[in-house]
């Protein structure tokens, strides 16, 4: 048996890197064709059951033959298309028995992979949408199948699951649009799902089981419990098939939040029982830990870097997605994150590509796939913790204040020089964080998102003292200072309706009470949902919120305020000017020169233009 150190080391993944792309199941008319990579191993084995329940009777083990490149290969008779099937690896010492790390159709919870060509099951006329315009005017809106309509105010039928996302004609107990028709009416662009992919941390034959789903099993595979059956293998896939169709149809995106950087447990995952230590970054014998989940994938290694290649493409294409989200990002490497979005701009150069690239790699830093690499990651968009850091404050050296809280005077002036980089785009970052961004499409501009506290929940625990209105106030300020931010905009659901999750800053598995969206509390903050969609309108509008190059945003934008007084200023080709007062107090000598311009929109009621309102924003165009 190998050592980690030579199964890790170059000439290891230069002998054995396989680079065709017939690895899983291939379906031909008289013959299945399974080839696995599994240089390592002295033998492997396919394991066929009768059927796909969980007590199938196995049927055969046949020996696999050794080919080219490390792989292993058989043909199977056609009589074996609709059985299940595992494969079993024996190694110098020990044996393994797992699923196909390329599975596209799996049992229930994963158990077996289903010998049917999943690319067959889809609904009529399931293509891409058109190319999208440009990045800059992409408006992501990030929710969980199961939350957005699970609740019994939902007016879902099928509560927690794909088609429920695109049910028509539903509404709340209170007279509010929901679900599918709630997007259509918001205004934005593409819908962001929290893990649609199989996770491992819920059994799915339990119907009250909750998880986000940052747990990966099978990669390739849509999650079970957002199915209407789950022991069906085929429902999963025309069902999510569906809910994307679905969608499409009503001119929504959907991009998927993929979660590449670590799997669920890394000794049970197919990738770790095929080439053991092969396909996760090790230090001193051990595996690393900056996902914190016990174990880093090493994306940098060939296979690993075809591997999740490859399974991009999959998704691109068989379920025709208009956007990747990347976990941890920053724990894969630059080369692979290059090499997929240049095999995304095949399928469509419009496809959105961003991640958390926050700076968590633990070998090789150089290579990590980080904002700090932001200027070798071209076309690559990164969720920008400056820009949110200096409206809400950090989370993690403490619970901390940004502009929307009272500060202190060094924090404030801090968080000032920080939101004005990012609200023009994100370029002077390089100098203030070393985060070289190349456009504004590198940034991803929010305040909430599923981690961490709701926005409304750390205002009423940083101040407690204050009223539900006041809150309302900030957060609604908060909103307008990410949604007119040059650079790509980024909601959570329930955000504006001032979501709550009872305090809870880490709602993984907290369940559906505190996780679900609220719908009667959206109907009852509808006109704060109204108050979004007329911000998201004025964004559309005037492109000039929408720049995709620094040298158009230093030519149309000045800054005219910069923070005193609580008072933020843009002007906008001398024809829009924008005005934030992040202080609770009404502003009445603005020291700008506002002959003939009129207030087109406020989060406050006066349309007088020389005053601001206390925690306000304005938008002021010329007559």
């Amino acid at each position: 048996m190998l050592s980690i150190d030579e199964i890790q080391s170059p000439e290891f993944d230069m002998k054995y890197f396989y680079d065709l792309d017939d690895l899983g199941a291939t379906f031909y008319d008289d013959k299945i064709k399974l080839r696995l990579w599994a240089p390592t191993a002295e033998k492997v084995c396919v394991n066929l059951f009768a059927n796909y329940q969980s007590d199938a009777p196995k049927l055969a083990s046949l020996e696999m033959a050794k080919s080219e490149k490390g792989t292993w290969l058989i043909f199977l008779d056609k009589k074996y298309y609709g059985k299940a099937y595992t494969y079993c690896l024996t190694f110098d010492n020990f044996t393994t028995e797992t699923v196909d790390p390329y599975i596209q159709m799996v049992t229930i919870n994963g158990k077996y992979g289903v010998l049917s060509d999943a690319n067959k099951i889809k609904p009529e006329n399931f293509d891409r949408m058109s190319p999208f315009s440009k990045a800059t005017d992409a408006i992501i809106y990030e929710t969980s199948v199961r939350d957005f309509t699970i609740d019994v105010n939902s007016g879902v039928k099928n509560k927690g699951k794909f088609l429920g996302m695109i049910e028509s004609d539903t509404e709340t107990p209170l007279g509010l649009s929901s679900g599918l028709d709630y997007l259509k009416k918001l205004g934005i662009t593409h819908v962001q799902f929290m893990p649609i992919y199989d996770f491992g941390s819920i059994d799915e034959s339990v119907p009250d089981a909750y998880n986000w789903g940052y747990d990966p099993a099978n990669y390739n595979v849509p999650e079970g419990s957002f199915a209407s059956d789950p022991a069906n293998p085929a429902s999963r896939i025309m069902e999510m098939k569906q809910m994307i169709k679905g969608l499409h149809d009503a001119g929504l995106r959907v991009s998927m939040d993929v979660v590449y950087n670590h799997v669920y447990i890394r000794r049970m995952h197919a990738l770790e029982k095929t080439v053991p230590g092969y396909f996760f970054q090790y230090r001193d014998g051990k595996p690393t830990n900056g996902s914190a989940c016990r174990n880093d994938v090493a994306s940098e290694r060939l296979m690993c870097r075809k591997y999740i290649y490859d399974s991009v493409m999959y998704w691109a294409k068989e379920y025709k997605l208009d956007g990747f989200r990347f976990d941890l990002m920053g724990i894969l490497d630059v080369d692979t994150m290059n090499q997929i979005k240049r095999g995304l701009n095949e399928i469509d150069p419009s496809i959105l590509v961003y991640g958390e690239g926050w700076d968590m790699r633990q070998t090789n830093h150089e290579i990590g796939a980080g904002q700090y690499n932001a200027n070798k990651l071209p076309g690559i968009s990164f969720f920008s913790d400056d820009f949110r850091d200096s409206i809400r404050g950090s989370e993690f050296a403490g619970v901390e204040p940004g502009l929307v809280f009272d500060m202190d005077h060094y924090g404030y002036y801090r968080a000032s020089r920080m939101f004005i980089a990012g609200f023009l785009g994100g370029k002077f970052y390089s100098s203030l964080s070393n985060h070289p961004y190349q456009s504004p499409m590198q940034t991803i501009n929010y305040v909430e998102c599923h981690d961490n506290y709701t926005l409304f929940d750390k205002l009423k625990l940083l101040m407690p003292n204050i009223d539900e209105k006041e809150i309302h106030r900030r957060a609604k300020l908060a909103l307008a200072m990410a949604i007119l931010a040059e650079g790509i905009p980024f909601i959570n659901s329930g955000q504006e309706a001032f979501r709550t999750k009872q305090g809870d800053p880490n709602s993984y598995s907290s369940g559906d009470q505190i996780n679900k969206i609220d719908w009667n509390r959206m109907s009852k903050n509808k006109d704060d949902v109204l108050y979004l969609s007329e911000l998201l309108k004025i964004r559309k509008k005037y492109d000039v919120f929408r720049l995709d190059d620094y040298s158009e945003i230093e030519k149309r934008i000045k800054l005219l305020i910069a923070g005193q007084n609580g008072l933020f200023a843009f002007s906008y080709d001398q024809n829009i000017i924008v005005i934030f007062n992040v202080f609770n107090d009404q502003k009445t000598n603005l020291g700008l020169d506002m002959t003939g311009f009129k207030k087109i929109f406020s989060s406050d009621a006066d349309q007088d233009c020389h005053t601001v309102a206390p925690l306000s924003v304005n938008v002021f165009v010329r007559k």
